[in-house]
């Protein structure tokens, strides 16, 4: 009964620190939208954006929009959109927030 006891306690702290994992992340990609991408792109509330660039909401909730999809985008973006040499932790917080964005 004890090791259970023990193991669920380690399971839920594991489980924590990933929630607050995962709310960093998507601080700190909200702060990056914010900073770089906000002139093209609707940032939740803030920011107009432009007319050919889709809302980061509209981004969230296209379910064409895979994380996989958004990751690879992020690393080679086309079209319009200019080319930020972004790092693989700074795409997964702009992923990790954009998935904050989705309407349930």
């Amino acid at each position: 009964m004890r090791h259970k006891t023990l193991v669920m306690a380690l399971s839920f702290l594991c489980l924590s620190a990933s929630a607050q994992s995962a709310l960093a992340g998507a601080e700190e990609g909200q702060e990056l939208a914010q900073e770089w991408c906000q002139s093209c792109h609707a940032t939740a509330d803030q920011g107009p954006g432009v007319d050919v660039a889709p809302s980061w909401s509209s981004i969230a909730n296209d379910p064409q929009k895979t994380d996989d999809y958004l990751r690879a985008w992020l690393s080679m973006p086309q079209g319009q959109m200019e080319h930020i040499a972004l790092t693989s932790l700074q795409i997964k917080d702009l992923l990790a927030y954009i998935r904050t964005l989705k309407q349930k």
